[in-house]
């Protein structure tokens, strides 16, 4: 079975080449983003696959929903990938697009969870330090998880810093069983 990467990525690829050509990267990422939450909705992504459902009510559904783009070159993507039947790809297509953007920008997406809600000049502090350790622009996405314990876990793409309390406590135990 074919990744779903693999289909997103021309769709995202060619969108970037359009975005840097019109200089019009945020608003694509803006479009981009609205349109992958829309069609991630359980109940609208039913009714996207339904293929009684005319291309045109497709597009005027997803159109409705994102009046703030009324541009040509939107609406031409919006009819691209509903004739491609590719509408559902749109979360990854904006995950990669959004990647090349940020690689352009020399920018990090950063996910930070712990346990409890950390203070303001705490976030300000973790930014400017995972800013300075990556010597990138940084955008920090919070999520408290409670069962952490304490501590921190940090996800950087697909490489994750685990310096929560309840990991040192599971390692701790697998040490103790060993001895």
């Amino acid at each position: 079975m074919i990744n779903q990467s693999t289909i997103a990525r021309p769709y995202a690829r060619a969108i970037f080449a359009v975005a840097l050509k019109t200089n019009h990267c945020n608003e694509w990422l803006e479009y981009l983003s609205l349109l992958a939450i829309i069609t991630s909705d359980q109940k609208i992504s039913l009714l996207l696959k339904n293929p009684t459902v005319s291309i045109d009510k497709k597009i005027l559904l997803l159109t409705n929903c994102c009046l703030k783009f009324t541009e040509n070159i939107f609406i031409t993507f919006l009819r691209v990938l509903v004739r491609k039947n590719r509408l559902l790809y749109l979360p990854t297509i904006y995950r990669l697009f959004k990647s090349y953007v940020y690689e352009k920008e020399n920018t990090l997406d950063i996910t930070v969870t712990t346990a409890f809600l950390l203070k303001e000049n705490e976030q300000k502090n973790l930014l400017y330090v995972l800013s300075e350790k990556f010597n990138k622009k940084v955008f920090i996405n919070f999520f408290i998880n409670p069962f952490l314990i304490g501590g921190i876990l940090v996800k950087v793409g697909n490489k994750v810093l685990n310096n929560t309390i309840r990991e040192s406590l599971i390692s701790f135990q697998n040490h103790l069983l060993k001895s």
